[in-house]
C-alpha cells in the first residue's frame, strides 16, 4: 500500500475533528452575537463572511490544481499546510481582539464594554462596537485564508486517487469519507462540553473558547500534508478511463504515418458525406477514438449483461439443486441496450458531474451555514442541543453512506445516488412546508433534519470515485479542483441565502434549496446510460480502447 493512503486518511480524520469544533455552527453563532443577535444585519454578515471564504476557494483551487499537475501534488499540499497554519493564527487573533482591547478585567465582567456577555436570549442587545467590527473584519480575512487552504483539498484527493488502482477506489473513498464524518462528529461534542461548562447559553466568551479549541486542533492535520510524496503514487494501474483511451488514439495516429515519419494516408478523407470533407489525420484519430469509445461502452455493457446472466445461473443452480438442470433451462437472449440519448458519451461524464454538483452546491449554500441560526432563532434550542444535533449529523451521513455503498455494489453507483438524493429533497420540502413543527416539536425538527442531511450527503464518495475513474491521471487534480469549486459553491450562494431568509424567512430558503437540488437530480439521470452498474466495468471499457 502506498504511504499516501494512510496519510490521507489521517489528514481527513484530523481535519474533520477540527472543523467539527469551530465551523459546525460556532462561527455563525459568533457573528450572530457579534452583530447584536437578532438584527437584520446578522444574517447578511454571516452570508458575506461565508461568501468570501467561497470566493477564496474558487480563486485558489484551480490555480493550485494546475500547479499540482505541473510541479507535483505533494509540493502543493505542503503549501496548503502552511496556509492552514496562517489561517488558524488569524482566526485566534480575530476572536481575541475585543478582549485584548478591553482588557482582561473588562472582558470577564458580565455585560461590560462590548457585548462580550450578551446572549441570544437577551431582550435588548447592544450595537456592535468598533472592536467588534474590527474583530469581524479580521475573521473575514481568516475565513478567506481558510478558503485558500481548502483549495489544496482537491490536490490531496487527486494524490489519494493516484495511489489507488482504477476500479477499486469506491471502497477507499468510502473509508476516507467515513473517517472524516466520524471525526467531524467529535467536534460538536467537544463544543457541547465547553458550552455546558459555561452555563449552556449562547454567549460570546463561550463561543470564543470553542473557536480557540478548534484552531488548536486544526494545526494537527497540516502536519500530515508535509509527509505526502508523489513518488509513492501508483503508475499505469491508477490511470483513468479517458487516459487509457487516448493513448490508443495516439497510437492509431502514429500508425497512419510511416516509419519515415511521413503520412501514408491522404490528407483529406475522400468520402461523399460533405460533413467529412476536409478532415485531417487528427480528425480521423479523433473519430477513431470516438468509435473506440463507443465500442468500449458496448463491451462494458455486454460484460455487465454476462455477469448478470452468471448470477442468474448461480441462483438457478441453487433453486434446482444441480448444474445440469440449470443448463437445460433455455437462456434468454438480452436485447442490446439503446444508445445514450442526445449523443452523450463516456467522455461527458465529468462534465455532467461538475454541472449537477454546481447546481447542488448553489442550492445547499442558501441554507447550510444558517442551520445553527435556524435552531437558535426558530426552534429555540440551547447550545448543547444544537451541538448534539451537529454531532449526530455526520453519524447520520456515515450510516447513510455505508448503506449507499451496499446499494451501489448491487444496483450501480449512479442508481444509488439517485435513490438516496430523491428522498433527501422530499425531507427538505417537508421541513419547509410544516412550519408549525418548528416550535411544537424540536425533536421532530431535529430528526427530520438528520434524515435529510444523511440522505442528501450519502453519495459523495460514489460521485468522487466516478470522477476519478473517468478523467485522465495527468489532469485529475484540475478536475478534482473543478469538482470541489462546484460542490463548495454553497459558500458563494450563502449571501443570497441570507437575503432570502431576511426577506421571506427560512421556509422560503428551504423550498428554494429543495427546488434547485431537484433540478440537479434530474441532470444526474443522464449518467444512467453512461456509467456501468459494476465498478469493474470501467476497466472493461478501457481495455477495449487501449
Amino acid at each position: 500500500m502506498s504511504r499516501n493512503v494512510p496519510l490521507t486518511l489521517l489528514y481527513k480524520s484530523l481535519d474533520g475533528a477540527a472543523s467539527g469544533v469551530w465551523s459546525s455552527g460556532a462561527t455563525s453563532a459568533y457573528i450572530l452575537l457579534l452583530f447584536a443577535g437578532t438584527s437584520a444585519s446578522a444574517t447578511q454578515a454571516i452570508g458575506a463572511a461565508q461568501a468570501l471564504q467561497g470566493v477564496a476557494l474558487a480563486a485558489c483551487a484551480l490555480p493550485l490544481a494546475w500547479a499540482a499537475d505541473k510541479v507535483g501534488r505533494a509540493r502543493v499540499a505542503r503549501v496548503g499546510g502552511v496556509l492552514a497554519l496562517v489561517a488558524a493564527v488569524l482566526t485566534c487573533a480575530s476572536v481575541l481582539l475585543p478582549a485584548w482591547e478591553q482588557g482582561a478585567a473588562a472582558a470577564a465582567a458580565a455585560g461590560a464594554g462590548s457585548n462580550g456577555g450578551a446572549s441570544a436570549s437577551d431582550a435588548a442587545l447592544p450595537a456592535p462596537t468598533a472592536a467588534d467590527a474590527r474583530s469581524f473584519r479580521l475573521l473575514c480575512g481568516a475565513l478567506a485564508v481558510w478558503g485558500a487552504a481548502a483549495g489544496v483539498g482537491p490536490t490531496v484527493d487527486a494524490l489519494f486517487a493516484d495511489s489507488l488502482p482504477t476500479g477499486r477506489r469506491a471502497s477507499w473513498f468510502q473509508l476516507a469519507y467515513a473517517l472524516s464524518l466520524a471525526s467531524r462528529s467529535l467536534g460538536p461534542l467537544v463544543a457541547a462540553l465547553v458550552f455546558w461548562r459555561n452555563g449552556d447559553e449562547w454567549r460570546l466568551p463561550a463561543l470564543r473558547r470553542v473557536i480557540l479549541v478548534g484552531q488548536a486542533i486544526g494545526a494537527l492535520p497540516s502536519a500530515a500534508l508535509f509527509f505526502l510524496r508523489d513518488s509513492a503514487a501508483l503508475g499505469e494501474e491508477s490511470e483513468g478511463l479517458l487516459g487509457r483511451l487516448q493513448p490508443a488514439a495516439a497510437a492509431g495516429q502514429e500508425a497512419a504515418a510511416g516509419s519515415s515519419g511521413t503520412l501514408t494516408e491522404p490528407l483529406l478523407v475522400t468520402v461523399v458525406d460533405e460533413s467529412a470533407v476536409g478532415l485531417g489525420v487528427e480528425d480521423e484519430a479523433e473519430a477513431e477514438a470516438e468509435a473506440e469509445e463507443e465500442e468500449a461502452e458496448a463491451e462494458a455493457e455486454e460484460e455487465e449483461a454476462e455477469a448478470e446472466e452468471e448470477e442468474e445461473e448461480e441462483e438457478a443452480v441453487g433453486a434446482n439443486g444441480s448444474p445440469a438442470a440449470a443448463a437445460a433451462k433455455p437462456r434468454r437472449r438480452r436485447k442490446p441496450p439503446p444508445p445514450p440519448p442526445f449523443g452523450l458519451r463516456q467522455r461527458h461524464v465529468p462534465f455532467i458531474l461538475a454541472t449537477t454538483d454546481l447546481l447542488g452546491g448553489l442550492a445547499s449554500g442558501m441554507t447550510v451555514k444558517y442551520t445553527s441560526i435556524f435552531f437558535i432563532q426558530e426552534v429555540g434550542m440551547p447550545p448543547t442541543a444544537v451541538n448534539l444535533v451537529s454531532a449526530l449529523a455526520p453519524l447520520a451521513i456515515a450510516a447513510a453512506s455505508a448503506a449507499a455503498a451496499r446499494v451501489a455494489r448491487r444496483a450501480g453507483r449512479v442508481q444509488a445516488m439517485l435513490a438516496f438524493k430523491a428522498p433527501g429533497v422530499a425531507c427538505l420540502l417537508w421541513l419547509a412546508a410544516d412550519r408549525a413543527l418548528w416550535r411544537s416539536s424540536p425533536r421532530g425538527v431535529a430528526l427530520l433534519f438528520l434524515a435529510r442531511t444523511g440522505l442528501a450527503n450519502a453519495t459523495y464518495p460514489l460521485s468522487r470515485s466516478i470522477l476519478s475513474d473517468y478523467v485522465p491521471k495527468r489532469s485529475r487534480a484540475r478536475w478534482n479542483a473543478l469538482e470541489a469549486v462546484t460542490a463548495m459553491s454553497w459558500s458563494g450562494s450563502a449571501a443570497l441565502g441570507g437575503y432570502v431568509i431576511e426577506r421571506r424567512g427560512y421556509g422560503a430558503a428551504f423550498a428554494a434549496t429543495a427546488a434547485l437540488q431537484g433540478v440537479a437530480l434530474l441532470g444526474q439521470l443522464m449518467l444512467l446510460p453512461l456509467v456501468p452498474r459494476r465498478e469493474g466495468g470501467v476497466l472493461a471499457a478501457a481495455a477495449v480502447g487501449g
